[in-house]
């Protein structure tokens, strides 16, 4: 008898099928129902080679191929095939970077980026502590794998990556390296100071773990470690003394991985003469807030102090009533007629020796005229004006009618000490007043001055 064959099911999961050079080995799944043997091809080896029995397909180079699978005659089932297309294109990817990266300052930090494309090239980026955006470096090696820069303290915590592109215009950007720095970021300085009186020699360093440990040097001798306390701190506290006059103090610091640096040697000079080692800066603030001066001094014994000021267009010093005119820290309130006063301080030792600091002074941010009430004819002009003393003063000038509220003055001279208003039907019984701020944002408001008609 004759049997009847059935055609065979030979369907694959993808009609077309996209990989990159870079990708693995795959099957394209294939749904059969055949009993006679099958057998997959590559029309193109190049591109991609086939196991001939399970399909699996393996990539080769950029290109087109056909993967086609036959079934061969069996018992029940006709002979059949199937087929789809492979396009295969070049791979980009990155493979590796290097680790994160950490030195002495004026050393290298070298980053590497292993990828994997046709073509390639590269740019590094960086950006340092604080900053939002990419930058690209200047050094040759930032085009390259292998990006090399100097370290430096400002470059501590500096973030890197690098932007790889092929040749079909594909990029990728790789994960971020930081660098990070071992380095002191502030030196011990010179001190001058009398015989008894505390100084602190002080550093400040960034690194892994950092240590501290502070050194000595007496004139003509060598370097020897300091065991009083705070000596393993960043900030060495020294007693002034005839003994220590002229010595001269450093700080080693070291990292967890033993990596050492000397910091820069600071001197200490003993003097005992009097002298001023520093004043406060000029003052500045709003009438009726109270500002202070403050004196640094050095000499043998107790000081005293006295403070003297001078009012503008005085040429003579008084000496002040407040009990703070006799200290350091000397307090008093602002008011109008104190603008642009003068102070000074005299500081006298135990042997009643005596020195002058030099001339502060302070300036006062205060309304030192008020706008007058006006009365006025139909038709008439009247001038409200405001006078103030401060810095960089900006006016705005408001006006408001009989139960109603404050509003903008915008005429003409709404914004200078002087308004120019005429008296019209609508601005009897209305008041004035100025609103001045300022370089600082604090504001005054002036007094209303009235404007009726008669």
């Amino acid at each position: 008898f004759t049997i009847n064959q059935a055609a065979p099911k030979l369907t694959f999961a993808s009609s077309e099928v996209s990989k990159t050079t870079l990708d693995t080995p795959f099957t394209n799944e294939l749904t059969i129902k055949t009993d006679g043997a099958i057998t997959f091809n590559s029309t193109n080896k190049s591109v991609a080679t086939v196991n001939r029995s399970s399909g699996r397909v393996t990539i080769k180079s950029a290109g087109t191929t056909t993967i086609t699978v036959k079934a061969a005659e069996g018992t029940n089932y006709k002979a059949g095939n199937a087929e789809y297309t492979l396009t295969v294109t070049n791979g980009l990817a990155i493979v590796s970077i290097s680790d994160d990266c950490y030195g002495k300052t004026g050393t290298p930090a070298s980053f590497h980026v292993e990828a994997a494309g046709t073509g390639i090239t590269y740019q590094w980026q960086y950006r340092t502590a604080g900053m939002t955006d990419w930058k690209a470096p200047a050094q040759a090696s930032a085009q390259t794998a292998d990006y090399t820069f100097n370290l430096k303290t400002s470059y501590d915590n500096i973030e890197v990556r690098c932007i790889v592109s092929d040749d079909s215009g594909n990029e990728v950007i790789s994960e971020t390296r930081k660098a990070n720095v071992f380095a002191f970021t502030s030196q011990p300085a010179d001190a001058i100071a009398s015989e008894g009186e505390a100084v602190n020699f002080e550093v400040s360093a960034i690194g892994n773990n950092v240590t501290y440990q502070w050194y000595y040097k007496r004139p003509n001798s060598t370097w020897k470690k300091t065991t009083v306390a705070g000596a393993t701190t960043a900030v060495l506290p020294i007693t002034a003394s005839t003994v220590n006059d002229g010595t001269s103090y450093r700080c080693v610091i070291t990292d967890e991985a033993g990596n050492k640096i000397n910091s820069t040697a600071a001197l200490l000079t003993v003097d005992n003469s009097l002298r001023i080692t520093g004043i406060s800066e000029d003052a500045y603030d709003v009438n009726g807030e109270s500002v202070t001066f403050h004196i640094d001094a050095a000499g043998q014994g107790n000081l005293t102090f006295q403070w003297q000021y001078k009012l503008a267009g005085e040429s003579k010093w008084r000496t002040p009533a407040q009990a703070s005119a006799k200290t350091a820290d000397y307090v008093f309130k602002l008011r109008p007629s104190y603008d642009n006063i003068e102070v000074r301080c005299i500081v006298t030792d135990a042997s009643g020796n005596s020195v002058t600091s030099d001339v502060r002074k302070a300036n006062v941010f205060a309304i030192t005229g008020q706008p007058q009430d006006a009365e006025l004819e139909l038709g008439e002009q009247t001038t409200f004006a405001v006078e103030a003393v401060g810095k960089d003063l900006a006016y705005q000038w408001f006006y408001m009618r009989p139960e109603g509220s404050w509003k903008k003055v915008t005429v003409t001279g709404y914004n200078t000490a002087a308004l120019v208003i005429t008296a019209n039907s609508k601005n009897d019984g209305t008041k004035f007043q100025c609103r001045i701020t300022d370089g600082l944002g604090n504001m005054l408001i002036s007094a209303a001055a009235l404007l009726t008609q008669k």
